[in-house]
């Protein structure tokens, strides 16, 4: 369904790192007695820049809850990085032209880490299924009444609330989804919807669009810690 085209990655970071070696074997050449100075300001920001600049293209691509949080954290990942760098090799070789192909350095190793996102691709099955997925977001993330009676859905009742509640969480949809049974529920009890699965605290499962919230912040750091990593 889907293909990373890892070959193709692998060859851009094989290219990149040829580009920061030789980056490397022209600064020694141009500066023999500050070398161990001048590598220190350029590779030690590389690893921390990537991993910047991967949480912000998760940040960009995922979205989600935590998307703001995890993109302010790559901008300072990278931003401190560089910062790190610069002075460093301010003290060897000093600011101007001289730190340029160290900046190409910094450069080439964000654009390795956003090289393995962008040659990613679905196969044709795949984009067929992503498109699926995404219609059926749209169906549970549309408020209107009137669209929801034009796509012509099922009766609402608390059991179709209960059957696609899980796919609204995965999805990031879940209180659009509560909203539109909101009336439903509230003359059923929430509790009698969920009656059948939920164990908890029921404080606020009166409230279906509370309750649908709360589930969804939860679940996947419930998830998170019940799981066991592989051996």
């Amino acid at each position: 369904m889907y293909r990373n085209n890892f070959w193709w990655s692998g060859a851009g970071l094989v290219l990149a790192a040829g580009a920061v070696a030789a980056i490397a074997m022209a600064y020694s050449d141009s500066y023999p007695s500050n070398v161990a100075g001048i590598f220190a300001g350029m590779f030690i920001p590389l690893i921390p820049i990537m991993v910047g600049v991967g949480m912000i293209r998760l940040a960009a691509q995922r979205g989600g809850r935590h998307a703001t949080r995890r993109f302010i954290i790559g901008l300072i990942v990278v931003a401190v990085s560089l910062a790190i760098g610069v002075t460093i090799l301010n003290y060897n070789v000093g600011l101007g032209t001289a730190i340029g192909p160290a900046a190409v350095a910094y450069a080439l190793a964000g654009l390795a880490s956003f090289g393995f996102s962008w040659l990613q691709c679905a196969t044709r099955d795949g984009r067929k299924l992503m498109d699926q997925i995404e219609g059926f977001r749209q169906y549970l993330d549309v408020a209107e009444e009137d669209r929801l009676e034009y796509l012509n859905p099922p009766k609402k009742t608390p059991e179709l609330f209960e059957r696609f509640l899980p796919y609204a969480i995965a999805l990031d949809v879940e209180n659009s989804w509560a909203k539109k049974f909101a009336s439903v529920l509230a003359a059923a009890g929430v509790g009698a919807a969920v009656a059948s699965w939920y164990v908890g605290d029921r404080t606020n499962t009166n409230d279906v669009t509370s309750f649908s919230d709360r589930l969804g912040s939860s679940l996947p750091s419930t998830v998170a810690s019940a799981a066991s990593p592989p051996g």
